[in-house]
This record gives C-alpha cells, structure tokens and sequence, in this order.
C-alpha cells in the first residue's frame, strides 16, 4: 500500500488542478474573451495559435473552414463553459468541426 502511494505524485492530491506546459493551460476562456476588449492583439494572437494548434492535429488540416469559422467554434465554448480552460474549448472544438 505504501508504494502505490508512493507512486503517485503530490501534486496529483492537490486540490488545485496542475498548469500545463502550454500557454492555454493558463487561460480561463472567461480571462481570455474579457482580454478582447482591452487588448485585441493578445486575443489575435492567442486565436491564430488555437486555430494553428486545431488544423495541426487535423487529418484534413480542417481545410474546408476558415479561420473565423474555427475561432468562432471555440469561442461558442468558451461563452456557454467560461470556467473552462482554453485547452477544453479548443480540444471540444476540435471535437465539434467535422474532418
């Protein structure tokens, strides 16, 4: 018993969730749509990266949308989830958006 419990790491009996390595990883889809208003380049820039990321993990590099349309997936997901984290709503999106 004691080296299984031994085997999982502390951070794993945190209560808080662990940060990822990744930039989305750190941003709440609330953090990022009320950044929108006040800082249109950080939102730009943080949109091309999920739109890049979602046609990278693609077969068809999601090629029959455009980069709105993507975007506009994801953001649906941060509006009706906004606890979400950025990496839920895009993976969800990625999910949604047919190859």
């Amino acid at each position: 018993m004691a080296l299984c419990l031994a085997a999982i790491p502390l951070s794993a009996l945190s209560a808080e969730p662990s940060k990822g390595e990744f930039l989305q990883d750190y941003i709440t889809c609330e953090h990022w749509i009320k950044r929108a208003a006040s800082d249109e380049d950080m939102r730009d820039t943080i949109g091309r990266w999920v739109v890049d990321a979602l046609r990278q993990h693609s077969r068809s590099r999601l090629s029959r949308y455009g980069d709105g349309e993507i975007l506009a997936v994801v953001e649906s997901h941060c509006r009706a989830q906004p606890k979400h984290t950025l990496t839920v709503a895009t993976f969800l999106a990625g999910q949604r958006l047919p190859e």
